[in-house]
């Protein structure tokens, strides 16, 4: 089928010449791929690096007409994409960099005798898994799409990439391949090391395939979970990194509010970045009563303008949600007086709140994303109201914790907000997510599948490595990158 791309701000559509890919299109891909995959894996670090520093030139050259694409697809705006795609072409660079060094692939040489055992020193070496499916993200078209962090990051560990494209941007996709493509033949590079795909279809038959040896996922809950239950009933189950989104909670501990409005600007702030459609978007906002909170937020999100959401799904599901969550016994509702456009997917800002006893009986509300500008806001009125709401928290991306002076109550929500959440961030806000060392975006589930790998920075790329040791082998047959 040929994919519609409708822009998000006013809901006209234009035709892409982009198909589903076919039974016989996905076998021919799956065989160029598997003959690719024992010479990428082979190339040394610094080969795979050039091809990705090639490749980030190429979208940087390219960058004026893939931010236009992309402002036409998704109505992010296009102050937001470009630093979607700087980002983009550093995670390449920086990935490039960690292979190009190699220290990450070579474990420790140490000779340990054994007892009864074979003696000889032990090499241990981090080796390519084998071709990654990298399922692209809606929300990111740059960063977690085409050539993005899942993708720079298998390809710098030495694994072919197939990308099932999201068809939200159906021309972006293709257009990014292409420069993709281009820039691993100009590199004389075995092409099948890169392909993309589309279609529902098609990424069912990219998990289940034997060629694919892992896979990536960045989306909705429901999408990944299916995806990730066939990875692990294949006959031989492999790898699923899924980040399903979550709820990221701010906790406020009592006193840890001086400039009320300033606070509540910080949190709108965050919340409605990018149409609210981070995965770190903080939906949930735990505050003392004390701190009289709801009454700020009612007179600042008058005035917040509407937001563009990415499409037509994400906009119904919003507004399905709203309006149950506006018939919930319990529940005030704070949102913009400011008009929607009647074209395009728009939609209002809006938090609700409600009482921490509320929050209690019906725990549904603060465990379910409102994926969009919405959040809602939970009043306590003592610390045991505030360690229950606390110990009902589902795993998270990240949760933020807003307190001052070292208390046992504040400790003691630290260290929970550490067991339910991959990053803690402390009087801070979650949105924003920096690409370096010391990152860890991932969490416990429902978060993501994994919670001891992360999909940002430079360790996301031991998500692809195997380790094997070798023991007592001469020098000259290991691995090319432990022979340094």
């Amino acid at each position: 089928m040929t994919s519609i791309s409708v822009d998000p701000r006013s809901g006209v559509a234009r035709t892409v010449s982009f198909k589903d890919t076919s039974d016989r299109e996905h076998v021919d891909i799956m065989s160029r791929t598997a003959q690719a995959a024992p010479g990428w894996a082979a190339m040394s670090g610094r080969g795979r690096a050039a091809v990705l520093y090639a490749i980030g030139e190429a979208l940087e050259g390219a960058g004026a007409d893939l931010i236009a694409v992309a402002n036409a697809e998704t109505g992010l705006g296009i102050t937001r994409l470009t630093g979607e795609l700087a980002r983009t072409t550093a995670q390449l660079r920086m990935f490039a960099d960690v292979i190009a060094a190699g220290a990450h692939l070579i474990g420790a040489g140490v000779a340990v005798p054994q007892e009864g055992a074979a003696t000889g020193a032990l090499q241990r070496c981090l080796l390519p898994l084998g071709p990654v499916a990298v399922y692209a993200a809606s929300n990111f078209p740059f960063a977690f799409s085409v050539a993005g962090g899942d993708t720079a990051s298998a390809l710098a560990a030495g694994c072919p990439v197939v990308v099932k494209a999201h068809p939200a941007h159906p021309e972006l996709s293709l257009r990014t391949a292409r420069l993709v493509e281009d820039a691993i033949s100009a590199a004389g590079v075995d092409p099948g090391v890169f392909a993309l795909v589309s279609g529902m279809e098609e990424g069912v038959r990219l998990v289940t395939d034997p060629v694919i040896r892992a896979a990536a996922f960045t989306g909705s809950f429901a999408g990944g979970r299916a995806l990730a239950d066939l990875a692990g009933s294949r006959a031989e189950p492999i790898p699923f990194y899924g980040e399903y989104g979550s709820v990221n909670p701010v906790i406020v501990l009592p006193g840890a509010v001086s400039d009320q409005n300033q606070f509540v600007r910080d949190y709108l702030d965050s919340l409605t970045l990018g149409g609210g459609q981070f995965c770190t978007n903080p939906g949930l906002l735990i505050a003392p009563r004390e701190a009289n909170l709801r009454t700020a937020i009612a007179e600042q999100i008058a005035t917040r303008p509407a937001a563009v959401l990415l499409h037509h799904g994400i906009q119904a599901a919003y507004n399905a949600a709203i309006e149950q969550l506006r018939t919930t016994p319990g529940l005030t509702v704070h949102a913009s007086t400011q008009t929607v456009p009647d074209a395009g997917f728009h939609v209002l800002p809006v938090v609700f709140g409600l009482s921490a006893d509320t929050a209690l009986q019906h725990r549904e509300l603060i465990h379910h994303e409102y994926f969009g500008p919405a959040g809602l806001l939970v009043e306590y009125d003592n610390a045991d109201q505030l360690e229950a709401l606390c110990s009902q928290l589902q795993g998270c991306l990240v949760s933020c914790v807003h307190g001052g002076t070292t208390s046992e109550l504040q400790s003691r929500v630290l260290a929970e907000a550490a067991r339910r959440s991959g990053r803690v961030v402390f009087n801070g806000w979650p949105t924003g997510v920096a690409v370096a060392e010391g990152q860890h975006h991932g969490g416990p589930f429902p978060a993501t599948s994994n919670p001891l790998f992360t999909s940002v920075g430079p360790d996301a790329i031991m998500r692809f490595l195997r380790p094997v040791t070798f023991q007592g082998l001469p020098a000259e047959f290991l691995p090319a990158e432990a022979q340094r």
